[in-house]
């Protein structure tokens, strides 16, 4: 019994100190937001400003190719033969380009806002998980000892769980960013470059093919001189009409590269992550309960069917 009650001080003056190492900054700032934990959100936070330069990147470059071909759809060739002004609409072969490109803006605004809310919980998990949490958990942990006799709820039990949770919670989300920088630096970075650097390619390019209005002007007042003039304008837009043809498929391939890989290193990664991550403090919490309820049942059996106990021997 002496040796019992002993213990029992010895780990309630250990979570004492761990609770004035959360509650007091000095302490706080020494023992949980050390080196070591300050290098690991260091880390995390700038993979994510450099995902969102990327994602800046990529959707300040699609909404250029938007605005270019906005510009050439909206381009028409105005003739005026023997007085008669006609207006020739072209490239509206580009709606279906218009409509992706359209989409990956969308994309890479959902994209941004998950970076966004990744950047906002860095910072917030280290006070919610270890100021609230983690304090709140060893709180509990440590009444837990003293109030098991007048209480039926285990304090002990809950107190840990918090504790799990509250840990969890410091370090899921600069560990997932980590993960995903890996993953991304790995397997999508090559592909990304290549891609953006395509699409910027091909939107200088894209500039050029930009037709220009064809209007009378007094020196070409001749009829022969507006037929050349004709000739000329008809020359442009199919020049223009087949280069835009061949860059389209190039334009395609590489937007639909930049969808996926916005929506696996912004979305579905960070999801993945954090979903194991959340099923692992499950299964551990979980695991825990599974043992104090197989214990309290091996108990009751063990009393019910003790021997002593049935023949009143002390």
């Amino acid at each position: 019994m002496h040796n019992s009650k002993k213990i029992k001080y010895i780990k309630t003056a250990v979570i004492f100190v761990v609770l004035c190492c959360v509650y007091f900054q000095p302490l706080r700032s020494l023992v949980f937001e050390n080196g070591a934990m300050m290098r690991l959100d260091i880390a995390s936070e700038e993979y994510i400003e450099s995902s969102l330069v990327r994602a800046g990147a990529a959707f300040a470059s699609a909404r250029v190719t938007n605005a270019i071909i906005s510009v050439i759809q909206g381009s028409s060739l105005d003739v005026t033969p023997a007085g008669l002004g006609i207006s020739i609409a072209i490239f509206e072969a580009l709606d279906p380009l218009n409509d992706l490109i359209e989409s990956f803006s969308w994309v890479m605004l959902v994209s941004v806002s998950s970076l966004g809310i990744q950047r906002i919980l860095i910072e917030i998990s280290p006070w919610l998980g270890i100021t609230i949490f983690a304090f709140i958990g060893f709180f509990l942990w440590g009444a837990g000892y003293w109030t098991k006799k007048y209480m039926t709820v285990d304090l002990v039990r809950i107190g840990k769980n918090i504790v799990i949770l509250g840990i969890a919670l410091r370090f899921a989300v600069p560990l997932m960013v980590i993960a995903n920088d890996y993953i991304y630096d790995s397997f999508l970075d090559v592909k990304y470059q290549h891609s953006f650097g395509e699409i910027e390619k091909q939107n200088r390019e894209l500039k050029k093919a930009i037709p220009k209005d064809f209007e009378r002007t007094e020196e070409d007042s001749g009829l022969m001189a507006k037929a050349r003039q004709i000739k000329e304008s008809l020359t442009t837009m199919a020049e223009g009409v087949n280069n835009l043809k061949e860059k389209a498929g190039e334009f395609v391939n590489n937007i639909v590269w930049l969808i996926a890989i916005f929506v696996l290193n912004t979305i579905l990664f960070p999801i993945a992550f954090l979903w194991g991550f959340v099923h692992l403090i499950r299964g551990i919490i979980g695991r825990n309960i599974a043992c104090k309820f197989e214990n309290e049942i091996k108990n009751k059996i063990i009393r019910k069917h003790d021997p002593r106990k049935s023949t009143g021997v002390a």
